[in-house]
């Protein structure tokens, strides 16, 4: 079988080479023309043995890839330009296996097809922008044995932008998306409108959105209609020579859904949240959070951090959201980047090949440290709108919500989420109409005493009407904090807050949180600093509290060679279980002598405890080594162990090793050797040596081979895998 494959690998090189020595780049009086191709081609010879009976199993497995891209950009008059193009996409997959059931088949095929064609008018000039567009996306799957799916997905938009100077600018945006499938499962229309208007003078800002999104499933006769509407103003202003500060603000959102049909529907939760990810997720139950683990998304930094497919980290990631209030919520959508321009980027089918594999976890905060997890119910991907649905638990009164999984090493490439939404779902019916009145005033003094010492006070008022459940929401928010320089290098900051939420038909909610800091910068290279929080919830039916201290220590050891160590303890007391305590250690060193050696090291030990049940010890450790001998060879070596002592699963352990050559100063060719060994929770031990060279064989045109022989082990089975991977891309 490995001869054979071979012998198709032969093949699939002269055709690509034959592709690439054949340019279809033109420069003309037409435009401009950009053509891409890639063609990637992957054989897979495994053996799998019983280690209970003996019995050897070979099958084979083979997947062929042609993916052309073509785009034409006119520029017809000045500022006006058009552009076309179009993406084709065919997947061929077979796999042979040698059954001991004479019954079953023993050959297996599929087809997936993937068309894109687009076409679009674009205006820009300094004043005004404008652009309508056409697009137009079939999907094919033809699986051997099951039944064949096309999908179809039309879209129109247009996008209208006005900026005059001095003048309230505002953005236009009209869209109309039709998706339908053959097996006349899915025909569904969706109309959206969003317009957003915004105007600044002097101190006072404002700004105004309407939202509006008519969904109708005509199959099933369901969707729903639903509008929003967004407003807001803020000023901002300093008196007394800057020594105080003043912003007051107010905003009311306005949100009407109304449904087609009965059924089930998803309302997006209000507020919609703040995104924020890690890429190194800590352990969740019980287990203090150092401060500045997740990063909040912001412009230059996107969620597309995470990367749960192929080339993802080895650790846990997570996504989530921070609501700024406590809400309820059942449901999150998190939606994978597609860009066909990148190549690196596994497309909605192959996502869909290896959805079935993720384990997905679900945590809810009040404060970002203590995570409590919630049941998952449901998890699904769905292809034709390509995004991961996962519905759990209903929570009420979650401030913030995560995601967490492992990214799949075997995916069939990257898969970098781009967006996460929050949702609570809601049984309709004919004439029901849900509405939504969200009104938020805030306000915000800052004075400056002195140059050491600066105090702050924030108001808040919510007010929130859900009129077809007859519920009122009234939350009140007051805090104040503090900032004092004791030295030029001691500093010390407090903040304490307290929340009153009074809801229809449940016991009023009192909260406090509380926190003080104090950092000390006894050298230019060693500083500390001493942080501890907590919280108070007073329900009426129990009391929830939770206290921390958290105490690092930064220290530059010599130059180019830094350390810190952290030292936290964390104690809650929850409603439902018993008493969580949690004490943690991590140390950590980073040796950068210069830019070509790096040596880092991380290791991070946490006891817990919980009434009623055996205390635990949870122990994560990682050391990396990057070594650049000379400009064309790279060294990397990487070991990462984890052990949760509550599962008692033993030790888990990764380890990476990879050389990189290029023998020519130009780097038109690359040799490189990688080897991996995995020993998971389960004790399955996974060890691949993949060597790979890369060869630009034209400016234009790039060559990749990879070779992969590994081995999986678990309790049952020995599985050994030969594999090779082809892949060619070329753009004019």
């Amino acid at each position: 079988m490995f001869q054979q494959g071979a012998r198709r690998i032969r093949l699939a090189v002269v055709i690509a080479l034959v592709i690439a020595s054949d340019p279809a780049s033109v420069m003309a009086e037409v435009g401009r023309i950009t053509a891409r191709a890639e063609l990637e081609y992957v054989y897979s010879d495994i053996e799998d043995k019983d280690k209970n009976t003996g019995d050897r199993t070979d099958s084979d497995f083979s997947r062929l890839k042609q993916k052309y891209d073509l785009e034409l950009q006119k520029e017809l008059f000045p500022f006006l330009e058009f552009r076309a193009g179009g993406l084709f996409e065919w997947i061929n997959v077979s796999t042979t296996t040698e059954q001991l059931d004479p019954t079953l088949p023993e050959k297996q095929s599929s087809d997936e097809r993937t068309s894109w064609l687009f076409a679009e008018l674009n205006l820009n000039n300094p004043l005004y922008t404008a652009s309508t567009s056409y697009r137009r996306r079939f999907f094919e799957f033809d699986p051997r044995f099951f039944e064949k799916t096309e999908i179809d997905r039309e879209e129109f938009t247009g996008l209208f932008s006005w900026r005059p100077v001095g003048f309230p600018a505002f953005d236009l945006d009209i869209e109309k998306i039709r998706t339908w499938d053959d097996a006349d499962t899915v025909d569904r229309d969706d109309d959206r409108i969003f317009f957003k208007s915004r105007y600044a003078y002097k101190d006072v800002s404002t700004d105004y959105t309407y939202t509006r999104n008519d969904s109708k499933e005509k199959i099933e006769d369901t969707g729903s209609l639903v509008q929003i509407h967004n407003g807001g103003v803020l000023y901002t202003s300093d008196f007394f020579a800057n020594r105080l500060e003043l912003s007051a603000a107010a905003r009311s959102i306005y949100q009407i859904l109304e449904p087609h049909g009965d059924g089930v529907i998803d309302r997006p939760t209000s507020p919609g949240g703040t995104e924020f990810f890690s890429t190194d997720e800590p352990e969740p139950l019980g287990t203090f959070t150092p401060p500045g683990t997740y990063t909040p998304v912001g412009p230059g930094d996107p969620l597309t951090a995470i990367n749960i497919g192929r080339n993802g980290p080895f650790n846990p990631v997570s996504v989530g959201l921070a609501f700024g209030f406590s809400i309820e919520v059942n449901k999150v959508y998190i939606l994978p980047l597609v860009d066909p321009d990148d190549p690196l980027l596994a497309t909605p089918a192959e996502i869909a090949s290896v959805a079935d594999d993720y384990v997905w976890t679900v945590y809810w905060s009040d404060d970002q440290e203590i995570w409590t997890e919630l049941a998952v119910v449901q998890a699904r991907y769905i292809v034709i709108d390509n995004r991961f649905e996962i519905t759990f638990t209903h929570v009420d009164g979650a401030r913030f919500i995560k995601v967490v999984t492992n990214p799949q090493p075997d995916a069939p490439g990257e898969i970098r989420t781009s967006e996460i939404r929050a949702f609570t779902t809601h049984a309709v019916s004919p004439g029901m109409k849900i509405e939504d009145f969200d009104q938020n005033f805030n306000l915000g003094l800052r004075w400056i005493f002195s140059g050491k010492t600066a105090a702050s006070y924030e108001g808040s008022f919510r007010y929130r009407d859900a009129k077809a459940f007859d519920i009122t929401r009234k939350t009140l928010t007051n805090s104040v904090s503090v900032q004092h320089d004791f030295r030029p290098n001691i500093v010390g900051n407090a903040r304490a807050l307290r929340t009153d939420d009074k809801v229809t038909g449940r016991n009023d909610l009192v909260h406090y949180s509380y926190s003080t800091s104090l950092r000390v910068d006894y050298f230019e290279t060693l500083n500390q600093t001493l942080i501890y929080s907590g919280f108070h919830d007073d329900a009426g039916d129990g009391t929830t509290y939770s206290n921390s201290i958290f105490l690092r220590t930064n220290a530059d050891l010599y130059q180019g060679w830094s350390s810190n160590v952290d030292l936290g303890f964390a104690a809650r007391h929850p409603i439902e279980s018993g008493d969580l305590t949690s004490s943690t250690l991590r140390i950590s060193t980073d040796i950068d002598p210069n830019s070509r050696l790096n040596f880092a090291f991380d290791y991070r030990f946490s006891w817990n405890t919980q009434t009623g049940e055996s205390s635990w010890i949870d122990q994560n450790a990682r050391f990396q080594g990057f070594w650049v001998p000379v400009r064309t060879l790279t060294l990397f070596a990487a070991v990462g162990l984890r052990d949760r002592g509550r599962e008692d699963d033993g030790l888990q352990v990764a380890q990476d090793y990879s050389v990189n050559w290029s023998p020519f100063p130009d780097g038109l060719l690359r040799f490189s050797l990688s080897y991996n060994r995995n020993v998971d929770l389960r004790s399955n031990t996974t060890s691949a040596l993949s060597p790979q060279i890369e060869w630009e064989v034209t400016r234009n045109t790039l060559l990749t081979v990879r070779f992969n022989l590994g081995t999986v082990e678990t309790d049952d089975v020995t599985r050994d895998v030969k594999n090779v991977r082809l892949t060619l891309r070329t753009f004019y």
